[in-house]
């Protein structure tokens, strides 16, 4: 009978060279396969599309190593990247931007590294979790009832349906890969600056800009305007400052923090977006309430009591333009007619002379 040879535990350095053996065995095999598929379809490709599959490929490989280093790529493509206009819509086209390909490149890149071994976490248990899912089913489930009716367009609704899938990729990459705070205080870092940026390109175009017009506010290497999507974005960005301007302590991070709520609001407003304004009193409201910060109570007040007469004239026009300004008048004319504090005497006297009258 053989003798029994113990089996050695292999120690932490070990472990390391070989998993860091595996990975360049693994990214040498990915490179290899890459390129040849790359020049194979080099022949009938424009100087355009070679340098966005070599920029592809590379954001590929780099995610694969540190798919941190997607995270900023990403982060820096929200606001900071050309758009591509994809009709395939009969009522409207569909627009996407460069994040919604590098998204796709970086969720292929994190399921290669968990059937490679070297990430080991596909979901990791959030508050969010199940709410995440229950909107992307109930989305799936009204989108399939309003296309069998009849009311949407099958591709539009498909391809939004994917857009808001993205954003919710978007939250579970980045749970499962931040491992520390320091991490997370990065990617925030990323965020703020590059919120900064963009906030202070739509300020630098708020005096060419016109409500109505073809004039207005848009983020950089757009292709053309898109004041709705980037008021919709500097409204997320602002409520992120918000609540790190209330939590965080004493930093860099605060006082990038402090800038942006001193400097959005102006895009926010002159973007003309009333879902903007509409998103950005919400996050106000919210936070108010949740927060219980009386400075913030008093600026709501202080900001609802004076809104009318410091708000830009366009502004107002803008907020109170279609339903809101019927459901305005309506208010009013309604007011007239209630006899509280003196409202309504002077309609009531009137019908009182025209009564006498005709006694």
């Amino acid at each position: 009978m053989p003798p029994v040879v113990p089996v050695r535990e292999l120690s932490v350095t070990e472990v390391n060279q070989i998993q860091h053996k595996r990975n360049v065995i693994m990214i040498a095999g990915l490179a290899i396969v890459f390129i040849g598929a790359f020049f194979i379809s080099l022949r009938d490709l424009s100087p355009a599309y070679t340098v966005g599959i070599i920029f592809l490929l590379g954001f590929f490989l780099l995610s694969f190593i540190n798919i941190r280093i997607g995270f900023v790529l990403i982060i820096f493509a929200f606001l900071l990247s050309p758009e591509i206009d994809l009709p395939f819509s009969q009522y409207r086209g569909f627009t996407i931007r460069t994040e919604d390909t590098l998204i796709i490149i970086l969720m292929l890149a994190w399921l290669g590294r968990l059937a490679m071994g070297v990430q080991k976490n596909f979901f990791i248990k959030t508050p969010l979790n199940l709410p995440i899912f229950s909107i992307i089913i109930w989305n799936i489930i009204c989108s399939f009832r309003a296309i069998s009716s009849g009311w949407v367009d099958v591709s539009f609704c498909i391809f939004t349906n994917l857009k808001i899938i993205e954003f919710f990729a978007i939250y579970f990459l980045i749970v499962n890969n931040l491992n520390n705070i320091s991490e997370v205080k990065f990617v925030l870092h990323v965020l703020l600056i590059t919120a900064l940026i963009v906030g202070i390109y739509a300020t630098l175009q708020i005096p060419k800009t016109e409500i109505f017009t073809s004039n207005r506010l848009t983020a950089p290497f757009e292709g053309k305007p898109e004041p709705n999507t980037l008021g919709a974005y500097l409204a997320i960005f602002f409520g992120i400052a918000l609540s790190l301007f209330i939590y965080s302590k004493a930093g860099v991070l605060r006082k990038l923090s402090g800038v942006l709520l001193l400097l959005l609001p102006f895009p926010i407003m002159f973007s003309f977006a009333r879902s903007a304004y509409y998103a950005t009193l919400a996050i106000l409201v919210a936070v108010a309430i949740i927060s219980r910060k009386k400075w913030l109570i008093a600026t709501l007040v202080i900001f609802a009591i004076l809104s009318l007469f410091i708000l830009s004239r366009a502004v107002i026009e803008r907020t109170l333009y279609g339903k809101g300004s019927l459901l305005l008048k309506k208010l009013g004319d309604m007011l007239k007619l209630i006899q509280f504090l003196g409202a309504g005497l002077l309609q009531q006297a009137e019908c009182l002379i025209v009564s006498m009258q005709e006694l």
